[in-house]
């Protein structure tokens, strides 16, 4: 799910990034690219710290999807100072994008298309996010297997 979403991202904000953020349209892809990784990466430390029962809520829509949501700022902060890192884009082009990209996400994530999730492992699992080994294993076995996070 969390690939499709960054397709529509792409597909929907494309124009709108290389307009307003005055992005290439090949930056416009590695925005995505990256973005999956700042997702991935703040997802880990969410759910290290505890937070992933606010993810929940923001998935089965009963929690802000904009700035206004802590969550979604750190999300934004992640995203920002990844595509200043890998990107080399300016703070304020990082700003703007951010803040177009993760809110444009989070609504989706939080929209009734996605569906519900009965609990934290079973929202992960459905944003394909249940294996976050391609992030280092920062996760070990947090989400499943004995002893797990969600078992």
């Amino acid at each position: 799910m969390l690939d499709d979403l960054l397709q529509l991202t792409q597909g929907q904000l494309g124009t709108q990034l290389q307009e307003e953020a005055g992005l290439s349209s090949s930056q416009v892809g590695e925005t995505v690219d990256v973005a999956k990784n700042s997702f991935l990466t703040q997802m880990a430390s969410e759910a290290l710290s505890g937070n992933l029962p606010q993810l929940l809520d923001i998935f089965n829509g009963k929690a802000s999807t904009t700035t206004a949501n802590p969550m979604v700022m750190r999300l934004v902060n992640q995203f920002g100072g990844d595509m200043m890192e890998k990107m080399g884009v300016s703070k304020e082009t990082a700003a703007m994008v951010s803040n177009m990209v993760i809110p444009f996400i989070m609504s989706k994530i939080g929209s009734p298309e996605t569906g519900s999730a009965e609990d934290e492992g079973s929202m992960m699992s459905k944003l394909g996010l249940d294996n976050l080994d391609n992030i280092g294993g920062m996760l070990g076995g947090l989400f499943g297997g004995k002893g797990g996070f969600f078992s």
